[in-house]
C-alpha cells in the first residue's frame, strides 16, 4: 500500500470549506489534501461541489484487504453512517 501524508476531508469538510472558499488556507497547513473516491461516487454532490473536489482533493478508494474489513465491519456496527463516511472512516 502506497503511504499518504495529508489529510482526509468528510463530506461536511468539503461543504465547508467549498463554501468558505478557504482552499489556500487549508493547503498551507493540512497538505496534501484527500477524500474517500466512494464518497465522491455515493452522495449526491451539487455539480459546483464535486468540481470542487476534482479541483482541490486527491480521491482515495479503499485499496487493502483491511480498509475494506474496516468498510464492511463499520457497514454492520453503524448502520445510519452513509456510504461516503464509512469509507473515510475505513481509509483513515
Amino acid at each position: 500500500m502506497l503511504s499518504h501524508r495529508g489529510t482526509i476531508l468528510d463530506a461536511t469538510a468539503l461543504i465547508d470549506f467549498r463554501w468558505l472558499n478557504e482552499w489556500e488556507w487549508l493547503e498551507k497547513h493540512y497538505s496534501h489534501l484527500y477524500i474517500s473516491q466512494e464518497l465522491l461516487d455515493s452522495d449526491n454532490w451539487e455539480i459546483d461541489t464535486r468540481q470542487t473536489a476534482y479541483q482541490y482533493l486527491t480521491p482515495l478508494s479503499l485499496e487493502t484487504e483491511e480498509m475494506f474489513a474496516s468498510f464492511i465491519e463499520f457497514c454492520l456496527r453503524e448502520p445510519l453512517l452513509s456510504i461516503g463516511d464509512r469509507s473515510t472512516l475505513a481509509i483513515r
